[in-house]
């Protein structure tokens, strides 16, 4: 099916625009007929629309878990305040949002970095009785529960010399699903971002078109640049990344200055709110550099850029550490920072900044 908007070309099972994200034209199952997206019954026959908005309903819940639910993809997971958030989750609530780093926790009692005894209860892989007490341990912040609330990398690094190689972290922010490995525009989005492992400084929803060569490092500092303008653009208008992402660009384009000069009256160009978002970027790096973050923060997971995705349609995929640091440097010129990753005094005046 033929994308209106971006030219892509789609399988007939999509839903979604695979190449700009705009909802897709729905084809009945009844009778063929092509509707517009979003229909909720087809204009032909009449028959219910399985439609983006309104996916298939689910089976009615059994109190049984058959299958697999979601596959992890991180290691460990920050809770940090996670007194105050567990004590309004139910068990099952809860154990979803802790159980990366409760994995996390069978691999380093795996490799004997901790035992029963600096647990307090027997724990391991499928041992869901112990990942339940010990959320209720990190709730009230008993035993070694109380060593789980100060959050990921401080536990990791308390466990053993090499664990913070287990944290999937960057600046100590755990990283989401969008992998560092397989896609070469989020490690350097990633390892340059303002707050660490965010995929919303640098954004992966490019990255996932087929006309996106994902695995080569080449243009992807400059991806990396113009995406994280777009993010702090898209910030400072206060808007959803889905609605503007897929309503108005990937980008800063045209689409986002005229909405500006139709709410404020303001005669501003593309390139004018594409400079509001190097200001940000800047600005914000500044902050960070003030409290020591200079190039050896800009790192990636030990994993990420020493252990190759093992199988899969990205098998072999990962970031070498000589990869990343050509990366940066092409990052840093970009930028105008020195090589350490500090913004220049010449860039920082042509900026007013």
């Amino acid at each position: 099916m033929l994308c209106e908007q971006c030219g892509e070309q789609n399988a007939s099972a999509n839903r979604f625009c695979q190449g700009c994200g705009v909802p897709l034209p729905i084809a009945c199952h009844a009778c063929g007929h092509v509707n517009p997206a979003g229909s909720a019954f087809c204009g032909a026959c009449g028959a219910a629309l399985e439609s983006a908005d309104r996916p298939p309903a689910l089976p009615h819940a059994t109190g049984v878990v058959r299958g697999e639910l979601k596959q992890v993809t991180v290691l460990f997971a920050d809770i940090v305040s996670s007194t105050e958030l567990v004590a309004r989750l139910d068990p099952e609530d809860a154990m979803r949002r802790l159980k990366p780093l409760l994995d996390a926790m069978c691999e380093a009692v795996e490799r004997g970095w901790l035992t029963e005894r600096d647990l307090g209860l027997p724990f391991g892989w499928g041992d869901w009785r112990g990942m339940l007490r010990l959320i209720e341990m990190t709730a009230a912040r008993e035993g070694f529960g109380d060593r789980l609330a100060e959050g990921a990398w401080r536990l990791a690094e308390s466990v053993h010399p090499e664990g913070t190689r287990l944290v999937y972290a960057v600046k100590r922010l755990e990283l989401p699903a969008h992998s560092a490995r397989a896609l070469k525009g989020m490690s350097i989005g990633y390892a340059t971002a303002t707050r660490g492992g965010s995929h919303h400084d640098t954004r992966p929803t490019p990255q996932y078109a087929q006309s996106f060569d994902r695995r080569s490092p080449e243009g992807k500092p400059e991806f990396a640049v113009r995406s994280q303008h777009f993010t702090a653009v898209d910030d400072s208008l206060v808007l959803c990344r889905f609605t503007s992402e897929r309503g108005f660009g990937l980008y800063v384009d045209e689409p986002y200055a005229r909405m500006v000069g139709a709410i404020t009256g303001w005669d501003m160009t593309t390139e004018e709110l594409e400079r509001v978002g190097e200001r940000v970027i800047n600005l914000e790096r500044l902050f960070n550099v003030r409290e020591g973050v200079r190039r050896d923060a800009d790192v990636l997971p030990w994993r990420v850029m020493h252990e190759p995705i093992p199988d899969g349609p990205s098998a072999g995929a990962y970031c070498p550490p000589e990869e990343l640091d050509g990366m940066l440097d092409r990052y840093y010129a970009l930028r105008g920072w020195d090589a350490d990753g500090v913004p220049t005094r010449d860039r920082l005046a042509a900026l007013d900044l």
